[in-house]
């Protein structure tokens, strides 16, 4: 469910608000590289952040619960990235953490699949969490302190909910 109690269109377009704090947005890494932009939070308080395209690769109009791919809509943002801005985990060697980024430096890497579940201590309805696993890392997301990035650890993880993202004057959510 998102933010206004219903249910999630898959390939529907959102804002992910942490429930303390400003929405998602990207940043570019310090390297020559335009792309993976780090994922990391507004520092605007009021500030939605960026919409993000959620879709399944289930056949379904609806957001199962499962695989979930996140996306930045390139026809949404403008950013210095050519190809699609799939969410995927990378390690940093010099901090041995992995952090969320959007895009990639590899031509070949294919989008990783995060999960939405409903946290263990739920709440309120319509929060979740994010999380992330693989053979290399495992965790929930959350944004690390000292440098406000998205990372996968089970220190700092935080609970989001979905809002939709309204563009143009129809008023209906935009399917990309």
């Amino acid at each position: 469910m998102d933010a206004d109690g219903e249910p999630m269109l898959n390939g529907g377009t959102y804002y992910i608000l942490p429930q303390n704090g400003s929405g998602l947005t990207f940043v570019p890494p310090n390297t020559t590289s335009p792309c993976s932009l780090y994922i990391t939070q507004e520092s605007d308080p009021t500030s939605d952040g960026l919409p993000i395209k959620i879709s399944s690769p289930i056949n379904s109009k609806y957001l199962p619960f499962g695989s979930t791919i996140f996306t930045f809509p390139s026809d949404m943002i403008t950013t210095p990235c050519i190809q699609q801005l799939e969410w995927r985990p990378t390690h940093d060697d010099a901090t041995g953490l992995f952090y969320v980024v959007a895009g990639t430096t590899t031509q070949e890497a294919a989008p990783s699949a995060f999960n939405i579940i409903v946290p263990f201590n739920y709440g309120q309805p319509g929060s979740y969490q994010l999380n992330y696993c693989n053979d290399l890392a495992c965790g929930a997301l959350g944004i690390f302190q000292e440098n406000r990035l998205l990372g996968i650890t089970n220190d700092t993880r935080f609970t989001v909910r979905f809002k939709k993202a309204f563009f143009g004057t129809s008023g209906a959510n935009s399917v990309v």
